[in-house]
């Protein structure tokens, strides 16, 4: 750390871990201007005990300062003049010193007095009523006294640092910004508010509230504005709308506020602090606007069903599916559905025939005619394999398809077709139809019309005799198909309003593209059953039901978790992976054999689930062979000790010497026994222990972190330099 008295100077540090360059670069250069905004603070305090009052607090472990001023309202948030002056970066820390060269600082304090002085003084000339000139010159003035510190700034006998946003508190009072309308409004995700929101600045007949600009900004949610700054009008009236409410969050809110922030000299300069002033000062005169937002859609729809082939699925069967999905979409949804007696007749016209009435033009006619504001579309189609049912849902005013979703049923194969219409019947058909439209317009004779029903009729019999045949072997099929269908409406009904009103699932994750996999764990079965994503994941939309989620990075250890995703809502989970350890590798094998070099193995290093396969089958035989032998050993005891007993109660010379020489002979079979056991234990022993510092030893190098790490950082508590020191063990 340097020593000069002509700069002040700090000296800061930052973790590395999980940062970018130019996050934690970013971090430490402001805890450094930090630093040298409390040294000036404090030389300035012991300047002028007098003029200032000191707290220091403590609040969840943290001591926090709180520095008063009774002359000025400043704190130094930007040091103006301040340079880097040195860097260094660490494997897991960064290191950086600023300095501020005291002249430096004290010329640009005069810089900022004289423009204060210069500001305030134009200010004195302006009329009280006209406020924008007013605070043209006042909001300057201000931005100029914040940044000064340590020198008084006095006009004509006032003190600017309490002068100054006292004149613009009083300004804002006289400024009254009134709701020029609703504030609590209904609206729905997806969609543009149907009204505006308006305020009016009202203020004494003679004062000009022309162009006095009003921010609206949310306070919560995610919106989007047509315009988020307005001007008003000589009225004193302003409004916007918002054009899309992008969150689900069930009360969103907005605030109205007059923009001390546009009068500004260079507004393209960031200047946090002070802006921060300057909203807090504006937030006293504003208006919120409350937004109740939906949470599913709950518009009035039409539910029309329309099939691709009228020989499988006629007039009548439609009609019947038509009055099951709608009976289901009364009951599962919160749409309010039409009238059915004004859908038929509509519908009637079309033939309800999917070529006719799939395409949007005819949609778009069809909701408007029934006056909804959305239409439910339902398409029957039959394939030779399959039958696709295909929901479709189209927002009549905006003329724009929200969702279409088809439901397949595989169907028993048929490879019969229904007779083709040969050009012969055709022309006879059209000759027919013809003749009879003649003929009832009574422009064609008895005898001509007879004659050509004559030579047409056995064309045309022929052709629906072949078609009855078809049908009659066809019905079954065709039943068994529409059964299905009709026992599945209430499931695909259900599944369609939850992928209408999706949730939205966030996943919190300190590592970018960690790939999971999800598991859905509920009984739809038009879902998804297993899939993968990449975290981390925002507002990413999700079907209604539980879930569970694995994810297998390399280096960290498995994760596993379960949680639950309702319509409209949007949970938050935090997935926190844990890094694999040495030390967890060591405990893990010092209690189970191998299962350290289990735990530390992965794709890139097989070797280490080899190498603990091997040490727990190596160390369980060596086990089990010990008790084996220990048993073996006991059980030689035993005969050792008969032998003795044996000798001990012998009495005749020729007794004692035959027992002496079994009993010897039995406790050197015993000895060789307990030798062997005790070998085979103590070699399984330290089969075990080394098993256990293998798994430390030769944990994955790429794997292994700092086990020991200190970190020293200086700290400031009431104006005393300190410093803060971390001890960690990773293990």
């Amino acid at each position: 750390m340097p020593k000069d008295v002509e700069y002040y100077y700090a000296r800061e540090s930052v973790g590395v871990r999980g940062l970018s360059e130019e996050e934690y670069k970013d971090k430490a250069n402001a805890q450094a201007l930090k630093t040298i905004s409390m040294q000036i603070r404090t030389t300035v305090s012991g300047q002028a005990q007098s003029s200032f009052k000191e707290k220091t607090t403590e609040e969840d472990g943290a001591f926090i300062d709180e520095f008063e001023s009774e002359s000025s309202t400043s704190t130094i948030a930007d040091i103006q003049g301040a340079e880097l002056f040195d860097s260094h970066t660490t494997s897991t820390t960064y290191w950086v010193v600023w300095r501020l060269k005291k002249s430096v600082h004290a010329e640009n304090m005069e810089k900022y007095v004289n423009s204060a002085i210069a500001q305030y003084e134009g200010f004195s000339y302006m009329p009280s009523s006209d406020p924008v000139q007013q605070l043209q010159y006042l909001i300057p003035a201000y931005e100029d006294v914040v940044k000064v510190a340590g020198v008084p700034v006095v006009f004509e006998g006032k003190n600017l640092k309490t002068e100054i946003p006292n004149q613009i508190s009083a300004i804002l009072n006289s400024l009254r910004l009134m709701p020029d309308g609703e504030t609590e409004l209904t609206g729905q995700t997806g969609y543009a508010l149907g009204k505006p929101l308006k305020v009016i600045v009202k203020a004494d007949k003679n004062m000009n509230v022309v162009d006095i600009p009003i921010l609206f900004s949310i306070e919560s949610g995610e919106l989007l504005f047509s315009k988020n700054l307005v001007m008003s009008a000589a009225s004193g009236k302003a409004s916007t709308k918002i054009t899309n409410i992008l969150s689900r969050k069930s009360v969103q809110q907005v605030r109205a506020k007059i923009d001390l922030k546009e009068w500004r000299e260079d507004r393209l300069s960031e200047l946090v602090s002070f802006e921060n002033r300057l909203n807090e000062i504006s937030r006293a005169n504003s208006v919120l606007f409350t937004l109740d937002i939906k949470q599913v859609t709950q518009e009035k729809i039409a539910v029309i069903t329309v099939g691709n082939d009228q020989s499988v699925f006629n007039e009548e069967t439609l009609k019947r599916m038509n009055s099951v999905f709608r009976s289901e979409f009364a009951d599962v949804t919160d749409f309010q559905l039409a009238d059915e007696m004004l859908t038929e007749p509509i519908i009637e016209s079309y033939k309800r025939d999917a070529a006719l009435c799939s395409n949007e033009e005819c949609q778009i006619q069809i909701g408007e005619k029934l006056g909804v504001e959305r239409l439910c579309f339902v398409s029957v189609e039959y394939y030779p394999k399959v039958t696709t049912v295909t929901i479709f849902l189209r927002n009549i005013a905006k003329n724009e398809l929200e969702l279409q979703y088809g439901y397949d049923f595989p169907h028993k194969e048929w490879k019969e077709r229904p007779p083709e219409k040969s050009n012969v019947f055709k022309r006879a058909l059209s000759k027919a139809e013809n003749a009879e439209e003649k003929y009832k317009n009574d422009d064609m004779k008895t005898e001509e019309y007879n004659d050509i029903m004559n030579e047409t009729g056995p064309v045309i019999n022929k052709y629906n005799e072949a078609i009855d045949k078809y049908n009659s072997r066809f019905k079954p099929h065709k039943d068994e198909m529409t059964d299905d269908i009709m026992v599945s409406i209430p499931e695909m009904v259900e599944d369609y309003w939850i992928r209408t009103n999706p949730g939205r699932l966030t996943l919190n994750c300190s590592f970018r593209g960690v790939k999971g996999e999800f598991n859905y764990l509920g009984t739809n079965r038009w879902f998804e059953k297993t899939f993968e994503e990449r975290l981390p994941m925002r507002d990413e939309k999700f079907l209604e039901g539980s879930y569970e989620l694995d994810i297998n990075k390399l280096g960290y250890e498995k994760y596993h978790m379960r949680f639950d995703v309702a319509m409209g809502e949007f949970p938050q989970y935090d997935v926190n992976l844990k890094p694999k350890r040495p030390g967890k590798a060591f405990f893990r094998s010092f209690l189970i054999p191998g299962r350290g070099q289990i735990y530390s193995s992965d794709a890139d290093n097989r070797g280490r689930l080899v190498m603990g396969m091997t040490y727990f089958v190596s160390t369980m035989a060596c086990v089990g062979a010990s008790g084996y032998l220990w048993n073996d050993f006991s059980k030689a005891k035993d005969i050792y000790e008969v032998a003795k007993l044996d000798y001990q109660n012998a009495v005749d010379i020729n007794d004692v010497s035959s027992t002496q020489s079994i009993m010897s002979a039995n406790h050197i079979i015993m000895s060789d026994k307990r030798s062997t056991a005790v070998l085979v234990t103590g070699l399984t022993v330290g089969l075990w222990v080394f098993n256990a510092i293998d798994a430390a030893l030769f944990f994955p190098a790429k794997y292994k972190g700092r086990r020991l790490g200190m970190n020293v950082s200086p700290q400031f508590f009431a104006g005393e330099a300190g410093a803060k020191t971390k001890l960690s063990w990773n293990f």
